[in-house]
């Protein structure tokens, strides 16, 4: 069994780390930046979501049955 110095070891890790960093970097300039309409059509929506849970917390607070306090 052939066993590897710290030295070839860490210099494998280093180019998988280097490939790896070059690889997410072409993802990142194939996907782009978000545009504008993109970004406001994500903002509207996650404030008509805020919204509408607010809406259903308090529809559920104002409707909600008082707990009996046994004695």
């Amino acid at each position: 069994m052939k066993v590897k110095s710290d030295a070839s070891v860490h210099l494998g890790f280093a180019r998988f780390k280097i490939q790896s960093r070059q690889k997410s970097m072409r993802l990142l300039r194939s996907v782009g930046m978000i545009d504008d309409n993109q970004l406001t059509a994500l903002v509207n929506g996650l404030c008509c979501a805020a919204m509408f849970l607010i809406v259903v917390y308090h529809f559920v607070a104002v409707n909600a049955k008082p707990a009996i306090q046994q004695k």
